[in-house]
């Protein structure tokens, strides 16, 4: 599984749950400029998405809301697990007023292992080869095209943001990871509960997400977890996919603990060296895979189970400059 971390030495880092499956990777950092596609890569591309084997990226606009919404682990409001004791853990905790400051769009599915290569020109992901993802293979690409990408840091994934904004195509918009507190508002879709669907984990198997063990939807296993291909499960009342497990995924604030207040500015803290990671995985239980729940880990780690997916708003208008007459 290691194969697709050729140029990198990597530390196992323990105690970390997305965690202890993260590794501290000292990797070379992909170049300036990125690698020219090659005339077959960028073909083989063009007919999969005519053909439509590729999901395309797609955004749904969240309408800022009127008041601000709770956000963290309220023990009033959510369960407990089968011991009687509540699930809320102390870094989700105290529970406070945010208020979400403008709409946002944030992207249905997380980044697939397709785009990311039509991007960067690589794919770091543990699971891509042909036994992950029997039909949908790319053997010219080695990916997984629907599958999410894994194996990247979160200076990784503000390398593809870079690009991504710099593209000339993209006039429109400017993207960036959510925010830690949009991305709890778009996962709770409205809810106050421990998932979109209420406080019994048992209310995930109707969007075909196992509470007991999240192993992933696939077709060939070999035998072990893996994630899903993106979009494959039911959606919240939001339309995103995958906001209860199938890969973690990183935001971009800095992990801080809670306080209590109201909080306006939801883009802070920035300067750290951990990151927040948010909405469980494949290997996680019914626990792990909650709103409110939130895990740290170093911003140069990579994991087997932590993926991505993007924020956006619309570019500023530049004002019209009136001629003199």
């Amino acid at each position: 599984m290691l194969t697709n971390l050729t140029l990198r030495t990597i530390i196992l880092v323990l105690g970390l749950s997305a965690g202890a499956l993260s590794f501290r990777a000292k990797a070379e950092p992909f170049p300036e400029v990125a690698p020219v596609m090659s005339e077959e890569n960028a073909t083989l591309l063009a007919k999969l998405k005519k053909e439509n084997r590729i999901r395309p990226m797609e955004f749904v606009r969240i309408a800022k809301p009127k008041k601000p919404f709770m956000m963290g682990c309220d023990p009033k409001e959510e369960g407990k697990n089968e011991y009687g004791e509540s699930v809320c853990g102390s870094n989700e905790q105290p529970a406070h007023p945010v208020q979400i400051p403008r709409a946002f769009e944030m992207q249905t599915t997380e980044v697939t292992q397709a785009q990311w290569f039509e991007l960067m020109g690589t794919n770091p992901s543990a699971f891509s080869e042909e036994g992950y993802c029997t039909g949908s293979f790319v053997a010219g690409l080695k990916v997984c095209p629907n599958h999410p990408v894994t194996l990247v840091s979160w200076n990784d994934v503000q390398d593809f943001i870079k690009r991504l904004n710099e593209l000339k195509k993209n006039k429109r918009y400017v993207y960036r990871l959510p925010y830690e507190a949009e991305w709890e508002y778009a996962a709770r879709a409205g809810t106050k509960t421990s998932y979109f669907c209420g406080n019994d984990p048992g209310c995930l198997e109707m969007y075909g997400i196992s509470p007991d063990f999240n192993p992933g939807k696939c077709e060939s296993c070999k035998g072990e977890p893996q994630p899903a291909a993106t979009g494959s499960l039911l959606a919240n009342a939001f339309g995103l996919y995958d906001m209860h497990g199938n890969v973690s995924e990183w935001v971009e604030n800095c992990f801080t603990d809670y306080s209590d207040g109201l909080v306006r500015n939801i883009t802070l803290p920035k300067d750290c060296d951990q990151a927040v990671i948010r909405g469980g995985n494949y290997w996680a239980s019914g626990v792990g895979l909650r709103s409110a729940e939130r895990e740290a880990s170093y911003r140069d780690a990579v994991s087997f189970v932590t993926g991505f997916r993007l924020a956006r708003i619309s570019r500023p208008r530049l004002p019209v400059m009136q001629k003199t007459p």
